[in-house]
Order: C-alpha cells, then structure tokens, then sequence
C-alpha cells in the first residue's frame, strides 16, 4: 500500500476515476507501492537531505573527477539538464554531487517526485 503521499500520483497519470480494486492493481505494477516503501524507510532513517539517504539505502556508489565537478560554477546562474524523466536515481546522484558544490541547488521534475515534500 502507498503512503498518502503518493496517493496523488496514479490520477495524474491516469485522469479517469477508478475503482479501488484496479487502482491498488495499477500502483503495484507502476511501482507506486515499492516507492511508497522506499519512501517511509527514508523517514526512519534520520536526518541528511533525501536524495543521500536514497542513494545510501540504495547502496548507491558513483564516481565523478574533480574535473567534471569543476565545471559547476559555486555560485551565480547555472542551469544543469538532464533528460532522464522517471529518473530518480539519476536525480538523487545530481541532487548529492551538486549540493557539495553550492547550497542553492533546485530541481523541476516529473509529477512522482513533486508529490514529495522534500
């Protein structure tokens, strides 16, 4: 079962009212539900941004050069794109690497991630 706070989503993808018995069917085979789990250990595990915590959940390792770092400017405009729309995991690793370069780091996403509050 989701937490409430997916319960917002399978409306958006699916704009027509369902019944109940296929709306929990189709949470379970887009992953709502697996989300929904992930999502709740993530609130027992603490302090720290999310996408960290995910990543350290997810026993997520990645690797980038100081080179590549060094191509983010630490402050002024700058825009990062990724075309990745159900990434989460791609987002997580650009939310961890780019918050150790500048503070004011802020992501526009798909209708998944905009129903988490964090």
């Amino acid at each position: 079962m989701t937490t409430a706070v997916f319960d917002t989503v399978l409306p958006r993808m699916i704009p027509c009212p369902l019944p109940e018995s296929m709306r929990r069917l189709l949470s379970r085979i887009v992953g709502l539900d697996e989300i929904g789990r992930i999502y709740e250990a993530l609130q027992e595990t603490g302090g720290g941004p999310i996408a960290e915590r995910l990543l350290e959940f997810l026993a997520v390792r990645y690797a980038v050069t100081d080179l590549d770092l060094g191509r983010v400017p630490p402050a002024g405009p700058v825009i990062v794109t990724a075309n990745h729309p159900y990434g989460i995991l791609e987002g997580a690793v650009l939310a961890s690497l780019l918050r150790r370069i500048r503070p004011d780091v802020r992501f526009l996403a798909n209708g998944i991630l905009a129903a988490i509050p964090e």
